[in-house]
């Protein structure tokens, strides 16, 4: 399954760069390596795990800190998996909103 997946994501076809990459598992061994590859990629990796993988412990992962997010969750509870969804989509609503912010305070500086 590792072979596949390493495919998928390195065909030029398939950009990540600021794609929303949910993980369950996350923490486990397998879980970690698909985070760093998705990471790697320029994908934004959230983690739902009911452990959070502490990746500024580990070295591989150090690059990535700020495309990181881990999320408390059981995903044998349903009410637990739809909360931490919203989390996703709050960030992703914050995210966009400073994206236009940004574009807005760019076009009044050239304005001036």
């Amino acid at each position: 399954m590792i072979g596949w997946s390493n495919k998928l994501l390195e065909s030029s076809k398939n950009s990540l760069t600021k794609k929303i990459a949910v993980i369950t598992g996350g923490s486990g061994f397998l879980g970690q390596q698909h985070c760093l590859a998705l990471l790697e990629k320029g994908a934004i990796v959230f983690n739902f795990d009911l452990l959070p993988l502490e990746i500024l412990s580990l070295n591989e992962f150090a690059p990535y800190s700020e495309n990181f997010y881990n999320i408390r969750c059981d995903i044998t509870n349903e009410k637990n998996v739809e909360e931490a969804f919203k989390q996703v989509i709050d960030h992703q609503v914050h995210d966009s909103g400073q994206q236009v912010l940004r574009q807005v305070h760019i076009r009044l500086r050239c304005m001036q």
